[in-house]
């Protein structure tokens, strides 16, 4: 049974099992990226301006995964989004349904915060990739990236 817990960056940080799951997401995803290299000190900020939700799947106690959603109103559109910023679940545990409890709980939560469009960037050939469309995404928009 997977258990999703809101908690807040520090909790999420001081959790044994983070720095594996950052190590396991480095080498997943975005290849332009550098190492990862949390900044504490933004996260905090972000926490504490209470624009920041940390979301957390736990198996039997232990820490598989998160989802980092900030909410915020995108100034083009004068609107709440609710903007995925990290996402990432264990390999181990992607078939448990974790992610998609994660995302339907940080989902659930933007609206209730009054976000009016939620929206999460994924790697082009990820599992997630096809998922999201199942659930209701539409593909908007395609990231690209350059590393100087």
């Amino acid at each position: 049974m997977i258990a999703i817990k809101k908690n807040s960056f520090i909790t999420l940080k001081n959790d044994s099992s983070f720095l594996g799951l950052c190590k396991e997401y480095e080498n997943e995803y975005v290849e332009d990226m550098p190492p990862v290299k949390i900044s504490n000190e933004t996260y905090i900020n972000i926490d504490k301006a209470g624009k920041l939700s940390i979301f957390c799947a736990y198996k039997e106690n232990v820490l598989v995964g998160f989802l980092s959603l900030i909410i915020s109103v995108l100034p083009h559109y004068d609107v709440n989004a609710g903007i995925v910023e990290s996402f990432f679940v264990s390999k181990d545990y992607r078939k448990t349904g974790a992610g998609l409890i994660l995302l339907k709980e940080s989902e659930n939560f933007a609206k209730e915060q009054g976000a009016l469009v939620f929206l999460c960037s994924t790697p082009i050939e990820s599992r997630l990739c096809t998922i999201l469309p199942r659930k209701g995404y539409t593909k908007s928009d395609l990231v690209f990236s350059k590393r100087f």
